[in-house]
């Protein structure tokens, strides 16, 4: 479990670092730094990914729980036999489209686009996705969600001068969006009815 929360540290990491490089004027060079650390981060952190759903073997259930200083909801994770399964193509996935990503992007124009902000949000996707398969709380769930949900707008739109694409990109939004709303609505009466957040309360109600 704990080489699994490494990878998530290191997502997130990674996308602060290309953020940062994604809010400096863009240049070449920039773009370069970016198109190596981007991919090179996604790629180590899809391998622990990998190591650390297979180390504990695939049908132990793992759980790492701690407050984050709210009122409610807790950074709750878990780690069972089905998260592991939908955990796989995440990281396979991960690993070869940041391969593939950093290959293609090599010679991008600094003129029209930023590879700081690309790999940024790529990397926001990966980890919001990791851990909506991990998530072992419903207002946890809900902002790994948001960000798992927000982030392919921005890849969506990385060709934004294309007409269709940025269409694309808001016929997105606005279903992920949809379906956030029915979550909200079913977290929320699980809440009610259960009186606590967390996966492991609402299943004994």
């Amino acid at each position: 479990m704990y080489i699994l929360l490494f990878a998530l540290l290191l997502m997130a990491v990674g996308a602060v670092v290309t953020g940062i490089i994604a809010l400096e004027p863009v240049t070449a060079a920039r773009n370069k730094k970016a198109n190596t650390l981007g991919p090179g981060i996604a790629a180590v952190s899809c391998l622990l990914g990998l190591i650390g759903i297979f180390t504990s073997g695939w049908s132990s259930i793992d759980t790492f729980q701690m407050s984050w200083g709210l009122p409610f909801g807790a950074l709750a994770f878990g780690l069972d036999p089905l998260s592991r399964l939908f955990l796989l193509p995440v990281f396979v996935l991960g690993l070869s489209c940041a391969l593939a990503g950093g290959i293609s992007l090599r010679h991008t124009d600094p003129e029209e686009h930023n590879l700081g902000a690309h790999w940024a949000f790529y990397l926001v996707l990966l980890l919001g996705m990791t851990c909506v398969m991990t998530a072992r709380d419903g207002l946890f769930f809900m902002l790994s969600w948001e960000l798992m949900s927000l982030s392919p707008f921005f890849l969506i739109d990385f060709n934004d001068r294309d007409r269709n694409v940025q269409d694309a990109s808001w016929v997105y939004l606005v279903a992920a969006h949809l379906g956030a709303v029915f979550l909200i609505a079913f977290f929320a009466m699980l809440w009610q009815e259960s009186g606590s957040t967390l996966f492991s309360v609402m299943a004994s109600k």
